[in-house]
């Protein structure tokens, strides 16, 4: 099965493009900026089924600090475990937005990914730059089809993309 991470500066405009083509085989969730006047001042996770709950805020008091916000990693297990512990049939494929530092503050969703890609899996998750060490840890794992996408190789990395996960013919 293959286990697609999508990286560069067009990763979530990628995956939100192939997301609809997943529906009813998908679980997962999305992260989605929290804003105040057009400035982001949090993240929340929204599952594919509609469960959300903000994970990171400026305002919050308690937390882990980061990236002027307080992380709540509670939050995070409960959408982790919400999304991807439950029944999966041999068809469902793992939509992540996304491997990146703010997550892997919760050993919940290290768990998951860990058991996730053991399994082998069919995943298609965006991938943040940094923790440099645990992305370049998950780009040498087998089976792993990697798509760096920019405003250059939109097309060729949609279309890709597409055809890794089995998804048809992309809409131009």
């Amino acid at each position: 099965m293959p286990r697609v991470l999508i990286a560069g500066p067009l990763r979530k405009r990628l995956f939100l493009e192939a997301l609809p083509k997943l529906a009813d085989r998908a679980i997962g969730f999305s992260t989605s900026p929290v804003l105040d006047r057009f400035e982001t001042v949090g993240y929340k996770l929204v599952t594919l089924d509609r469960r959300e709950a903000v994970v990171a805020h400026a305002a919050a008091q308690s937390g882990i600090a980061w990236n002027g916000m307080r992380i709540n990693v509670s939050k995070i297990d409960e959408i982790v475990n919400a999304a991807f512990y439950r029944p999966t049939g041999p068809r469902t494929i793992y939509a992540i937005d996304e491997i990146g530092e703010m997550l892997l503050y919760s050993q919940a969703f290290q768990r998951a990914l860990q058991e996730i890609f053991k399994a082998g899996a069919t995943v298609a998750a965006t991938v943040a730059d940094k923790p440099k060490a645990y992305v370049d840890s998950l780009r040498k794992l087998k089976d792993v089809v990697w798509i760096d996408v920019n405003d250059e190789n939109i097309g060729p990395a949609r279309k890709r993309l597409f055809r890794e996960l089995n998804l048809g013919v992309p809409s131009p």
